[in-house]
């Protein structure tokens, strides 16, 4: 099965539908639909090198400006006394700490793009809309139709698509050029977060001239001028496929009620709020190259000395931030190498904050299987021998191991109902008999890949208690989900083709399909 990685994971999510790279003067082609995932992939082929152009061209831009930035290191907004271009934008210093990191670093905080790159794509999109800017309407932002709003939106992509790839942009760089637009100017733009498919949390925008938006009672009238884009608007517009209401990304999502009550997901974040998530997810790649890559102990502890510290700023700024949470938690609950103990269980001390702290994220967000997984985690490495050697077993295993290894099956467990639960209402849309309210088969690829994880925890701590028979089943089970993986797959490609069909959309003009 394509597994996500856990590097990808850690950081935040991409479009889960695919995304458009459009080219409005394009002669549509006659779109034929596949019976077998064969046929798709004959098409997918025919599309590759259509693709490869595409890409050429972002590179050459990336080169230019790769170029530029040589001549001066600092990226500066042309000046524009009509338009009023601003130096002083929180986007840009919300970049600079994002990209600050340790020399040491393997993975380059899971970054695909160069600080450059998107300090200067926001340069240009914001340049770039001025002359956009000075035609709109001049009347107060909550008179604004949907349609307005939308086409603000649209044309900002179009500035965005010639300068980065959807291909590589994660939602959260989108977000952040969509964001700095509005802060430059004075548009009602708002960060927003979706609870994660699969550890990948989805950040996207909300236009609300109030500033007031009402996440329990989405009908409510103060949020009749509201509207919320993200990277998959401009797919969804073309495909005319109903989806960026918050009822939409609660179903999306699956987003319980409690973490609405609570304010974790779907408000309007401000500047502490989003440094805090920025900080988390830091915190998250920072421990995670100390656990996986870095080999010499004083670099390894120096990292993650430096995770604890962006965990702790995150949670500073922002006492409802479930990413920091759960990012502590994995430090010190979970890390082996934090704790020294590559065969030995966690510290008491370091494993009672870290169920502490994953105890008070799943208070937040109840139905979030991911913390589940984490919470098992902690009690597994708790209840942790090197149970693959027989010969180690006297030597490190003990019965006061055991009610740690059976919690620890017990939060998988948990972790595996939560996700059928979501998967099975997924599935009930196929009654609908409407292709555009149909099953989101992406979303259940995701789910699959946490579930999958819960199976390899599981034989772990069964080889734990020494039940040969559980180990191997749930083994074999993790390894064994090819054929529903790409059943899912296949039903995902045939439902785009189909909307791309109906649309008279060419599929080559998707980047992930």
């Amino acid at each position: 099965m394509g597994r996500i990685s856990r590097l990808v994971k850690i950081v935040f999510g991409t479009a889960l539908i695919g995304s458009l790279s459009l080219n409005y003067s394009q002669k549509i082609q006659e779109i034929s639909v596949p019976e077998n995932y064969n046929q798709i992939n004959d098409i997918k082929k025919d599309c590759i090198q259509k693709q490869a152009n595409e890409e050429k061209n972002k590179s050459n831009y990336k080169i230019k400006c790769d170029r530029e930035i040589n001549k001066n290191s600092d990226i500066k907004i042309k000046q524009d006394s009509n338009l009023g271009y601003s130096k002083q934008l929180f986007a840009y210093d919300f970049v600079e700490i994002l990209y600050e990191s340790e020399p040491s670093l393997v993975t380059n905080l899971g970054r695909e793009i160069s600080r450059e790159v998107l300090k200067s794509t926001i340069s240009d999109a914001i340049r770039d809309f001025g002359d956009y800017y000075k035609k709109l309407s001049k009347k107060p932002y909550s008179e604004f139709s949907k349609e307005e709003v939308s086409n603000i939106f649209l044309k900002i992509d179009s500035l965005i698509n010639p300068l980065i790839s959807k291909k590589r942009n994660d939602c959260l760089d989108r977000a952040l050029i969509y964001y700095a637009v509005g802060e430059n100017y004075k548009f009602p733009i708002h960060f927003s977060l979706a609870s994660p498919l699969n550890d990948l949390y989805h950040v996207f925008v909300r236009w609300d001239p109030d500033g007031e938006h009402n996440l329990l009672s989405q009908d409510n009238s103060i949020n009749k001028n509201d509207f919320n884009w993200d990277n998959d608007s401009e797919t969804l517009f073309k495909l005319n496929i109903p989806f960026l209401t918050d009822k939409d990304y609660v179903d999306r999502y699956g987003i319980s009620k409690e973490s609405l009550e609570n304010k974790v997901y779907l408000k309007n974040m401000n500047n502490k709020e989003m440094l805090s998530l920025m900080y988390a997810a830091k915190s998250e790649v920072y421990s995670f190259d100390a656990e996986h890559y870095i080999n010499e102990k004083s670099t390894k502890d120096k990292i993650f000395k430096k995770a604890l510290e962006f965990s702790d700023k995150a949670l500073e700024l922002d006492s409802l931030c479930i990413k920091a949470y759960s990012a502590k938690a994995k430090i010190l609950g979970v890390y082996s190498d934090y704790n020294n103990s590559p065969f030995k269980p966690t510290p008491d001390k370091n494993f009672e904050k870290a169920l502490g702290l994953i105890d008070k994220a799943i208070s937040l967000s109840p139905e979030q299987e991911g913390l589940f997984l984490i919470k098992g985690e902690i009690y597994r490495r708790k209840g942790f021998w090197p149970c693959g050697v027989s010969a180690l077993k006297e030597e490190y295993f003990s019965e006061a191991l055991i009610p740690y290894l059976k919690n620890s099956i017990k939060y998988n467990e948990e972790a595996i109902k939560i996700v059928d639960s979501k998967i099975e209402k997924e599935l009930l849309k196929e009654n609908l008999n409407d292709i555009k309210k149909g099953p989101d088969y992406q979303k259940i690829i995701f789910l699959l890949s946490s579930k999958n994880e819960a199976y390899s925890n599981l034989s772990h701590s069964y080889c734990g208690l020494s039940d040969e028979e559980k180990n191997r089943y749930y083994f074999e089970k993790s390894f064994n989900d090819d054929a529903e993986y790409y059943e899912y797959k296949e039903k995902h490609q045939k439902r785009i083709l189909k909307l791309c069909k109906e649309a008279k959309i060419n599929p080559c003009e998707l980047y992930a399909w």
